[in-house]
């Protein structure tokens, strides 16, 4: 557990001051959180709030575990954009350099959505639709 104090600002209101590791384990969890929003891994959650929300709403940890089943060239585009970021390349530049593995996280993104509900129910009635218009 973290301990908080309580400190007094210059202008009388009080604020919270946290511990140094809360903070540390705070943008762990942010950046967990990003990581797994952008693999889709809530998808796969049994939390049903990161599933009604399309995002990570509880540990990241947790949804981390389903790291494995993204392809693999979707999750080296993240290690892309880490070296990127280190030469001090511009998102365009790092585009280009790591333009396949930008592609398959956009292609994977794209198939993670096709398989929620409403998606394949609107794939559904398009199929459904089209084979009534073949039988007319």
């Amino acid at each position: 557990m973290t301990r908080a104090r309580i400190s007094p600002r210059q202008d009388g209101d009080t604020h919270v001051r946290r511990h140094p590791q809360a903070r540390h384990r705070t943008k762990l969890s942010e950046s967990g959180r990003w990581l797994s929003d952008l693999h889709c891994l809530w998808r796969y959650c049994d939390q049903r709030s990161c599933q009604r929300a399309r995002a990570c709403q509880g540990d990241p940890r947790h949804c981390l575990h389903f790291l494995p089943l993204v392809p693999y060239e979707a999750r080296e585009f993240i290690l892309g954009w880490d070296n990127a970021q280190a030469q001090g390349l511009s998102w365009e530049e790092m585009l280009e350099e790591h333009a396949e593995e930008w592609q398959t996280l956009l292609n994977w993104q794209e198939l993670v959505r096709d398989t929620l509900p409403e998606n394949r129910w609107k794939e559904r009635r398009r199929f459904e639709a089209e084979q009534r218009a073949r039988l007319k």
